[in-house]
């Protein structure tokens, strides 16, 4: 009786312990999310000189699971402004990275805050180094303010804000 009440205890402790590893290492929460989300758009733009560059449809199918449709951009003074559909970004993307050796775009001191349901603002600075074709170094830090939705259970990037370009 003693042994079956011991492998009771075992089996149920086990459960409990395998249940508690899966929620800690799988069960991602809003934040994580919105941070790998980050990390994969800083990927999509980014450039490294040895990598093939990926056809246009692969592309936009990255973006697309990324950024909301419309996507708002009011990026600097007079440089990027309005609403874009994710294959306009696309394009964009297409169009900087032509213009680009190796970029490398980076997220820091990210902060996320949920206002309401299904609604995240991120404030963060967004680093781009690189080097353009014309061979000039690009070292660039601008100070981000990011809304993002929850779309179809996803989280979306709909608005890109530039509060300040920062200096080194």
């Amino acid at each position: 009786m003693v042994s079956r009440k011991i492998f009771i205890l075992f089996a149920l402790g086990l459960v409990v312990g395998i249940t508690v590893y899966i929620w800690l290492h799988h069960g991602k929460n809003d934040r994580q999310l919105i941070r790998g989300n980050l990390r994969a758009l800083g990927h999509v733009i980014s450039v490294d000189p040895g990598e093939p560059r990926k056809p246009l449809l692969a592309k936009i199918q990255e973006v697309k699971k990324l950024l909301g449709n419309p996507c708002e951009l009011s990026i600097d003074q007079g440089g990027l402004s309005g609403s874009y559909s994710p294959s306009e970004i696309t394009n964009l993307i297409m169009r900087f990275q032509a213009q680009v050796v190796e970029a490398r775009l980076s997220f820091h001191d990210i902060k996320i805050g949920f206002p309401e349901t299904g609604m995240a603002t991120i404030t963060c600075t967004g680093q781009l180094q690189g080097t353009t074709r014309a061979h000039e170094r690009l070292d660039e830090f601008r100070e981000l303010q990011i809304k993002a939705s929850k779309i179809d259970g996803k989280w979306k990037f709909i608005r890109f804000q530039t509060i300040e370009a920062l200096e080194k």
